[in-house]
Formats: C-alpha cells, sequence, structure tokens
C-alpha cells in the first residue's frame, strides 16, 4: 500500500513527501491563526475537509488530524445524492468532484 503512513512501501512515500506536507501543513496552520485571531473564537474551526487527487493518498487525512489538532476528512460531495444511484467508480473518485459539484449546485440553489 503506497501513502504517507510508515507501513511497508509507504514509508517512502511519506518520506518522499513530508516536506511539501510539512509547507502546507504551516500554511494551514497559518491559515487557523489569522481565522481565530479574526473571529475570536466565536465561530471555530471545527473541521478540515480534503479535495481532490491528493486526498486520496492513504493517510492524509490522519497526518493533517495528528498535527493540527483538527478533525479531517475526506471530501464527499455526492453525500447530498444519497437518495439517487451513483456509479462505484465516481464514489471512489469523489474528492475529484468537489468543485464540479459545488458550481453545479450554485444554480440549483
Amino acid at each position: 500500500m503506497y501513502g504517507i503512513s510508515g507501513r511497508s512501501v509507504g514509508i517512502k512515500i511519506g518520506q518522499a513527501t513530508a516536506p511539501i506536507l510539512s509547507s502546507i501543513l504551516g500554511e494551514v496552520k497559518k491559515a487557523l491563526a489569522f481565522y481565530s485571531q479574526r473571529y475570536s473564537q466565536d465561530k471555530p474551526i471545527r473541521q478540515i475537509i480534503l479535495s481532490g487527487g491528493t486526498a486520496k493518498l492513504p493517510g492524509i487525512d490522519l497526518f493533517f488530524a495528528q498535527n493540527s489538532g483538527i478533525e479531517t476528512v475526506i471530501a464527499n460531495p455526492w453525500k447530498v445524492l444519497l437518495a439517487q444511484e451513483v456509479p462505484k467508480q465516481i464514489i471512489d473518485n469523489a474528492s475529484d468532484y468537489t468543485i464540479a459539484v459545488g458550481l453545479a449546485m450554485r444554480d440549483y440553489e
């Protein structure tokens, strides 16, 4: 299994991506600090949502949750379509569709 965890081959991927993920995490922490200062804890951030192809990297949600202290999940825009049948291939790549679904829903509302 490839990913950022320390298991089997994943450790090599994890080591290769560590500097990039640490940089991204630093920017996320800056954004969180800015938001906290601006809105003075009235509306705290309770969840980080990862989207796009990289969100499918095994363990990336755990990396952000452990290092930010905030619950982190992989985006699934198809949750709004629970009553409808969505093909498995599309469900498996749900985080790739967040922008397209969001834009489509703008006209729907």
